[in-house]
């Protein structure tokens, strides 16, 4: 478990530039997780015969998998309005500089 308890006031105390700054970096990394995670299913975890290579690229999931639960949790705790939140989460839409990002790595 991350403690956040405290980062409401920290976030507070940022400065509209260094907020829009976090925001899109939390929107990229979130909407890019599920990206490398599709990657790795659809291309390597099927074409590699491996079985230890398998084995990793299971973990390298599991990983991707807790790293996205963990930008989802940021987002809620430090984007307080909802319609806000919600282009966050769907930066891929929203967020041009994301698109385009995530656009590269498809």
């Amino acid at each position: 478990e991350i403690d956040l308890s405290q980062d409401g006031k920290d976030w507070d105390s940022l400065t509209d530039s260094e907020r829009h700054f976090v925001k899109h970096i939390l929107a990229f990394f979130a909407a890019s997780d599920g990206i490398v995670n599709e990657n790795l299913a659809a291309q390597f975890a099927t074409e590699v015969q491996s079985p230890e290579a398998r084995a990793f690229y299971g973990f390298q999931m599991a990983m991707e998998n807790i790293h996205s639960e963990t930008y989802s949790l940021l987002i809620e705790q430090y984007i307080r309005d909802p319609a806000e939140r919600d282009g966050v989460f769907n930066a891929i839409e929203t967020m041009p500089a994301v698109r385009e990002k995530a656009m590269w790595a498809i």
